[in-house]
């Protein structure tokens, strides 16, 4: 049963990549016209190559790319300009580093992502599948220009190198715009080479703060439920205990994406109360009252994505910490000791729905590999969760 419920998760996950999540906003003609509408939000780890654009939401999509063009924006997510410029070629990987500076480049017409719009300088981030790249595009000019960094490994082909050749071009502009815009050589000899430092440089540059992003999608949210959990053990070939246990969770979870809220990483804590049964075939039935503490972190994927209706799978991994209520971790049984012993590695496969951005139900598949120490030989533990938690927050 384990294998099959592990195997569904593994199909939904597959099924679920090609759904579109279309958010209002607006795309920018090659007239430059604004045309408001809905735009399909996708996670991805490089800049789009074209957008899918609808002026209702149950109109046809249209698929544009970057001839159709000048660029689109989704409201308090992310914004793209359409550029012709200049991309380096150089790899950053470790294994495909080239020995000595790699100063190839090519000119394409792309999708820079907007990081911040300035006064005098503007910073924009390009990501293909060789590296990361950022651009400025100073007030009057037309075309944005990479900040250059060459990583690159020595002659001797024995030590990786970098080059930092972004901060002399901001000294070089930061001369040209004058000294009311000047810092201090120290700090931009520290600049790394990434989101966060960049926006920070650009912004003093521009003599203005640094842009916050609102808030309008929370990183996180709290949730609490109930359910009923239902075990069985298995010693040997022998099922020395079968029940349904009363269970209680709380919990939070961290979204990858706020906007999408399509992979989630959820850490999770419940207690059981359980009346366990224990009996050998010949021998006298024995219940003993048990607490189940167990911990559990998972990450929790929406196969279907809906803004009133999601259905998720979820996976992970944890710990199980088993007391019993009254009497010891030796429970006698006939001539054999059955030990309980305090804690175990456990794994946990769920499916479920999401109703309204409120109510879950879930059910969840729960097994313990690698068991616990027993006088007889450890075959399996297994167990059969079903539960309703209330998501709190927007």
């Amino acid at each position: 049963m384990r294998y099959a419920f592990f195997f569904t998760l593994i199909l939904l996950s597959v099924s679920g990549f090609s759904q579109s999540n279309f958010r209002s906003g607006y795309i920018v003609t090659n007239k430059q016209d604004t045309l408001r509408g809905f735009v399909d939000y996708r996670e991805r780890s490089q800049n789009p190559v074209s957008v899918f654009f609808r002026p209702e939401l149950g109109a046809p999509t249209q698929t544009l790319n970057v001839d159709d063009c000048a660029g689109y924006s989704i409201d308090g997510i992310e914004s793209f300009r359409r550029f012709q410029v200049t991309i380096s070629l150089g790899q950053e990987a470790l294994e495909r580093l080239s020995k000595g500076v790699d100063i190839r480049q090519k000119r394409d017409k792309v999708f820079l992502k907007v990081l911040q719009i300035g006064d005098l300088v503007s910073l924009f981030y390009y990501n293909d599948e060789i590296k990361e790249r950022y651009y400025i595009l100073k007030k009057g000019d037309q075309e944005p220009v990479e900040l250059i960094r060459y990583v690159f490994l020595s002659e001797r082909g024995s030590e990786r190198t970098v080059t930092k050749r972004y901060i002399n071009q901001l000294q070089l502009l930061i001369r040209e715009l004058g000294e009311k815009h000047a810092i201090s050589e120290q700090t931009l000899l520290k600049l790394d080479y990434d989101e966060k430092s960049l926006v920070d440089i650009i912004s003093k540059i521009n003599n203005d703060q640094p842009q916050k992003s609102k808030n309008l999608y929370p990183r996180s949210r709290l949730f609490a439920g109930a359910g009923v959990g239902f075990n069985n053990l298995t010693f040997r070939d022998e099922a020395l205990s079968a029940g349904a246990a009363p269970m209680v969770t709380i919990g939070a979870d961290f979204f990858l994406n706020p906007a999408i809220r399509k992979l989630i990483f959820r850490a999770e804590l419940s207690l059981q109360s359980a009346g366990t049964e224990v009996n050998r075939q010949g021998s006298t039935k024995v219940t003993y009252p048990q607490w189940v503490f167990e911990a559990m972190p998972q990450f929790i994927y929406n196969v279907y994505n809906a803004d009133d209706l999601k259905f998720f799978m979820g996976l992970g991994g944890g710990l199980k910490y088993h007391w019993n209520k009254k009497q010891s971790k030796f429970i006698t049984i006939s001539d054999a000791n059955l030990i309980s012993q305090a804690s175990a590695v456990s794994l946990r496969g769920t499916l479920g729905i999401v109703l309204y951005k409120k109510l879950e139900i879930g059910v969840g598949y729960s097994s313990i590999p690698f068991g616990y120490k027993s006088g007889y030989t450890k075959r399996d533990i297994q167990g059969l969760i079903i539960g309703v938690n209330y998501l709190f927050g927007k």
